[in-house]
């Protein structure tokens, strides 16, 4: 079966637990070798490409981009889900002519990617690496982009990026200022009189405790809301 015949690129589609790909990756580009996605993943809306773990070897993983990961067009959803198995690292070369590799299995899980955290969070992709990766598409399509367009390019995606950022802090700040507002709301309610709800309380009435107005207090003499007896009446500031 010649592999490298059937393998596809298709960068923004899901990928599933254990389905078997091949992927290329810096020096090593022109030779395919084969992956297993551990792990069910999917880009988020609107991203051009993503980050995902890709089980390059046996015990092996490492963070690979969507544009250096291929699947194989006779690798259905189903088989995708199944118990597929990386070929044995004995299987170097499944047809030579396929130019198709095995990567040979490590003892121990580890990962091969040392990025940081923040940079894998959510499978983000920076300007930078996407730039990389339209030039390495191209440039196996046979065309070339220059420094210039690639500068350009990083640049207007940078800018977008900072763009969103920007657009999500201004929410998060408007959220912060709807929040106060209802939260002063709530406090000059709660301060308000329950009588003639114009004039703040400043009287509370004994023995009871419910506040009123001077104005409101000064007109009963039992409380409107429990209709005790006043006994009397103390003066209260507000905080």
């Amino acid at each position: 079966m010649q592999d490298a015949m059937l393998v596809q690129f298709h960068p923004l589609r899901p990928f599933y637990r254990g389905e078997i790909v091949a992927w290329r990756i810096g020096k090593d580009g022109e030779k395919l070798k084969y992956g297993r996605i551990p792990e069910d993943v999917r880009p988020s809306a609107g991203q051009a490409l993503y980050r995902f773990t890709v089980e390059t070897a046996v015990g092996e993983v490492q963070q690979l981009l969507s544009s250096q990961v291929f699947s194989f067009r006779s690798i259905s959803i189903e088989d995708g889900a199944s118990s597929s198995t990386l070929p044995d690292h004995g299987q170097t070369n499944l047809e030579s002519k396929n130019h198709v590799q095995v990567v040979k299995g490590a003892g121990s899980c580890k990962t091969v990617s040392q990025q940081s955290a923040k940079d894998l969070q959510y499978g983000r992709v920076s300007a930078e690496e996407l730039v990389q990766a339209v030039h390495d598409m191209l440039f196996a399509a046979g065309i070339n982009m220059d420094s210039e367009k690639q500068t350009l390019l990083q640049a207007t995606l940078s800018l977008q990026e900072q763009l969103k950022e920007s657009q999500a802090t201004l929410l998060l700040e408007q959220e912060k200022a709807e929040a106060a507002a209802k939260e002063a709301d709530a406090a000059k309610a709660a301060w308000s009189c329950r009588v003639c709800l114009s004039a703040e309380v400043d009287i509370t009435i004994v023995p009871c405790g419910h506040v009123l107005c001077r104005r409101c207090s000064s007109a009963v003499s039992r409380c409107p809301f429990c209709r005790l007896q006043v006994s009397k009446t103390l003066k209260i500031f507000r905080p």
